[in-house]
C-alpha cells in the first residue's frame, strides 16, 4: 500500500475519522494498531506475523532485563533478543548473498556440493523496524530508558504505519511518551502535516518518478554506450531522484504522523547542501546515522582524540555497517568502504588544519559543498548500477575515456539539478516549515496547488519508494 496510491488515501482517511471521534484514548491506539498491521499485512499477508513476533519477544526480553538485577541475566536475555532479531533479519535479508558467495567459493575449490537455490522474499521494512526494536531494548539495557508494560503501547511503537516500511527510524523515548496521554487537536500541527505530505507526494511522483527516472533508467540500462555527458546526466538524474524519493517518502510519513497528532524526527536537512562528508551524515538519513553513531560508532570509542589508527578503524566498521544495512551486496560493502575512506580523510585534514592553526577563508564554502555534492552523486551510483561491472563502465565514461557523448535531449536534469542544489543551499540552515511560516499564505496556497496539479499529471502506475528494498 503506497502513500501515493487510492488504496492508502482511502485507508488514511478511515484511520483518520476514527481517531477524531470522541473515542477513549486506549482504543484509538488499539485502532491504530490493528490499522498498521492491517496496512503492513497489505505488502504480503505473512509477513505480519514475522512483526508479531519481533514484537513479543522484544516486549517480553525488555521487561526480564529491566526487573532483572543480575547483570549476567540480563546479559542472557539481552543476547536472546539480539539472536532472535538479527537473527530474522540475517536470515532473510543476507541468507541469499550468504549462499551466493559459499555457492562460488564451492564451485572454485570443486567441493562437490549442491547448493540449493533462495527463494525466499525480503520483508517489507525489515531493516528499519529491527533497528527501532534494537534501539529500544538496548535503551532499556543500558538503563536510559525503562522498560514499557503495556504491550499495545510497544507494539504501537515498533508498527506504527506512517514510518514502518522506510523510516525515519524513531527512537522509543521519543515515540512512547507520546503514548500516555492523547494528543491534543492542534490545527496548526495538522495542516502543517498535510502541506508535508504533498510536498512529500511532489518530491517522490512528480521530480523522482515522472522528471528523473525514466531518463536515469535509460542511461544505466545502456551504460556501455553512454558517453562523458550521458553518464553524467544519468549520474545526476539518479542523485536527484533517490533523494527525492527517500525524502519524499519521510515526508509523507512525518506529515502523516502529524495528522494522527505525533511528532516523528527528522530524516533530511538540505543534504545537497553539506560541506564535507561528516556534514553529509548529519543531513542525510539523519535517523540513520545517530543510530550508527550512538550504537556503533561510540561503543567502539568513537573519536579518540590521540589515538588515530582507533578513530580511523571505528569509521570504516560502521560504515562498513552501514553499507552492508542498505543491502546484501559487494557493491554495498563497496559504498560503505568508499564513505569510510572519506570520512577518515577528511578527519585527517581536520586534524591537519587545526594542529597548524589553519582556518579556511569564507569564500571557499561555496566550492566545498559544490564538490562534497558531486562526490556523493558519484558514490550514489552505486545504489542504481546493476554490478560492478556497470559501475566501471560508468565511471571510465564520466573520466571521459569513451567520448564526450551528447545531452539527447536532457538537459532539463542539469537544470532540475541545479534548481535543487540551490533549494538545498537556500534550506542549508533553515527547514521547510520556517520557509513556509515567512512565505504569504496566498503564494503558500499557489504553490501547494500547483504541487497538487503536478502530482496529478504524473499520476499513474504507483512505483515503489527505492528504500523499500533495504
Amino acid at each position: 500500500m503506497l502513500f501515493h496510491s487510492g488504496h492508502f488515501f482511502l485507508f488514511f482517511a478511515c484511520v483518520l475519522l476514527v481517531h477524531q471521534l470522541r473515542l477513549p484514548w486506549a482504543f484509538k491506539k488499539w485502532n491504530l494498531l490493528a490499522a498498521s498491521w492491517f496496512f503492513y499485512a497489505a505488502w504480503n499477508p505473512p509477513f505480519v506475523l514475522l512483526l508479531i513476533l519481533t514484537t513479543v519477544v522484544s516486549w517480553y526480553t525488555a521487561e526480564r532485563i529491566h526487573d532483572s538485577e543480575d547483570s549476567a541475566a540480563r546479559k542472557r536475555w539481552l543476547w536472546l533478543n539480539l539472536a532472535v532479531n538479527l537473527g530474522i533479519l540475517g536470515f532473510f535479508k543476507y541468507g541469499g548473498f550468504l549462499l551466493w558467495n559459499y555457492r562460488i567459493v564451492a564451485g572454485g575449490l570443486d567441493f562437490g556440493v549442491t547448493v540449493p537455490n533462495w527463494s525466499w522474499l525480503l520483508p517489507a521494512g525489515i531493516s528499519f523496524y529491527t533497528f527501532q526494536v534494537l534501539s529500544y531494548v538496548l535503551d532499556v539495557y543500558f538503563r536510559k530508558t525503562p522498560a514499557t508494560r503495556n504491550f499495545r503501547d510497544v507494539a504501537l511503537y515498533i508498527a506504527f504505519f506512517p514510518q514502518l516500511v522506510a523510516g525515519p527510524i524513531v527512537r522509543s523515548t521519543d515515540f512512547l511518551p507520546q503514548l500516555k496521554t492523547e494528543p491534543r487537536r492542534i490545527a496548526d500541527r495538522v495542516q502543517w502535516g498535510l502541506v508535508l505530505f504533498g510536498i512529500g507526494l511532489f518530491q517522490k511522483m512528480f521530480v523522482a518518478d515522472f522528471l528523473c527516472a525514466p531518463i536515469a533508467n535509460k542511461i544505466f540500462d545502456n551504460a556501455n554506450a553512454a558517453g562523458f555527458l550521458t553518464c553524467w546526466t544519468g549520474t545526476l538524474a539518479f542523485t536527484v531522484q533517490i533523494f527525492c524519493d527517500f525524502a519524499g517518502y519521510s515526508n509523507c510519513a512525518i506529515g502523516a504522523a502529524l495528522c494522527l497528532g505525533f511528532e516523528l524526527p527528522e530524516n533530511f536537512r538540505a543534504p545537497y547542501a553539506a560541506l564535507g562528508f561528516s556534514d553529509f551524515w548529519k543531513r542525510w538519513h539523519i535517523t540513520l546515522s545517530t543510530w550508527f553513531r550512538d550504537y556503533v560508532y561510540i561503543p567502539l570509542g568513537g573519536s579518540q582524540r590521540y589515538a588515530v589508527r582507533r578513530t580511523i578503524v571505528n569509521l570504516m566498521v560502521t560504515m562498513v555497517l552501514a553499507g552492508l544495512w542498505h543491502g546484501a551486496s559487494w557493491r554495498f560493502i563497496l559504498w560503505g568502504v568508499i564513505h569510510g575512506i572519506l570520512l577518515v580523510l577528511e578527519a585527517l585534514w581536520r586534524r591537519f588544519l587545526k594542529a597548524r592553526e589553519i582556518r579556511l577563508p569564507a569564500w571557499t564554502e561555496v566550492p566545498g559543498i559544490a564538490a562534497t555534492f558531486l562526490i556523493i552523486s558519484v558514490t550514489m551510483m552505486i545504489f542504481r548500477a546493476h554490478g560492478l561491472s556497470t559501475l566501471g563502465r560508468m565511471l571510465s565514461s564520466m573520466a571521459g575515456f569513451s567520448g564526450i557523448g551528447s545531452l539527447d535531449g536532457n538537459t532539463m536534469i542539469w537544470a532540475v539539478t541545479a534548481a535543487l542544489f540551490a533549494i538545498h543551499l537556500h534550506l542549508r540552515h533553515a527547514g521547510y516549515e520556517a520557509l513556509v511560516r515567512k512565505t504569504s499564505p496566498w503564494i503558500t496556497g499557489a504553490v501547494f496547488g500547483i504541487i497538487l496539479f503536478l502530482c496529478y499529471l504524473s499520476s499513474g502506475n504507483p512505483d515503489a519508494f527505492i528504500y523499500f528494498q533495504f
